[in-house]
């Protein structure tokens, strides 16, 4: 079986579980992770090679999985962020192109030559990593509650050559606020969905990733901000910001409570022009 006839075949079978457009980025990123080619038109200038059979039936296995509607960042266990390539499981959420924009906004506003930066939640270390790849002299700091999410972050911090103290610590009752540590930067995706959310939510998120990086109680949607914030009145020096991302329908009832304990609050729309991002700057 050529190349195509199998793409084309692969493709068919995820076309009743995902969009068609969708469903074609699916097949063209397991395809190219598994006959090893670098890229798409790789892949295309190879439409018409045969494919071994040996290799027909890892494909097949893997389009089982995905059949499952498992995502495909977790089949091929690698998930891109900031042009970076990460090692993903089901340890940790997968990461999203509005982090990526959360990420950018930071990296564009802050000047600072030097810093020390908190990132709180790190999961997969995607905002972490990426962030002292792009600024080697920053010190940076990164937080999960997940021994399992913080051994794989260890993993791409040490893929991609740079130094992260990663710490084990609960944000709702962080050890943090006993330390003397102080950060310039603190970053955060912590968990927003409200959990009632989940039954209109895809089975591709609700079946497969954490649970405990995705939700909050309905009644409680400020939980991890208030958590955020606390760590940043006991860690943050004067004048520093906290970047994070907020569930659309809650960012003005985050922005109002950082403005009522005095913080000079902003919102950033992501790129479908939802409110998806809050900076709070502490009074000096």
């Amino acid at each position: 079986m050529t190349t195509r006839e199998l793409f084309n075949n692969t493709q068919q079978s995820l076309q009743s579980l995902y969009p068609e457009n969708e469903a074609k980025t699916i097949v063209e990123w397991l395809f190219c992770d598994v006959l090893k080619l670098k890229n798409r038109i790789a892949l295309y200038e190879n439409f018409d090679i045969i494919i071994p059979e040996q290799t027909q039936t890892k494909i097949q296995r893997k389009l089982k999985r995905l059949q499952q509607f498992e995502p495909i960042q977790y089949v091929l266990h690698k998930a891109w962020f900031m042009n970076l390539e990460l090692h993903v499981s089901s340890d940790v959420l997968i990461p999203r192109p509005e982090t990526e924009e959360l990420c950018h906004t930071l990296l564009n506003e802050v000047k600072l030559a030097n810093a020390n930066l908190l990132d709180l939640a790190t999961g997969s270390g995607c905002l972490a990593i990426a962030i002292k790849k792009t600024k080697p002299n920053w010190e940076v700091t990164a937080t999960d509650i997940s021994p399992s999410a913080l051994k794989l972050s260890n993993c791409n911090a040490s893929r991609h050559k740079v130094n992260i103290n990663f710490v084990l610590d609960d944000m709702l009752h962080s050890s943090l606020i006993h330390t003397k540590k102080q950060f310039d930067i603190i970053v955060s995706n912590p968990p927003y969905i409200p959990i009632s959310e989940k039954k209109i939510m895809r089975p591709n998120v609700t079946n497969y990733e954490p649970s405990i990086a995705l939700y909050v109680q309905d009644q409680d949607p400020l939980l991890f901000y208030r958590a955020i914030a606390q760590i940043a009145e006991e860690c943050l020096h004067p004048n520093g910001s906290i970047y994070m991302e907020v569930h659309e329908n809650y960012a003005n009832k985050k922005k109002a409570f950082f403005e009522s304990k005095n913080w000079n609050t902003k919102i950033y729309f992501d790129m479908n022009d939802k409110p998806r991002f809050i900076k709070a700057q502490k009074n000096g």
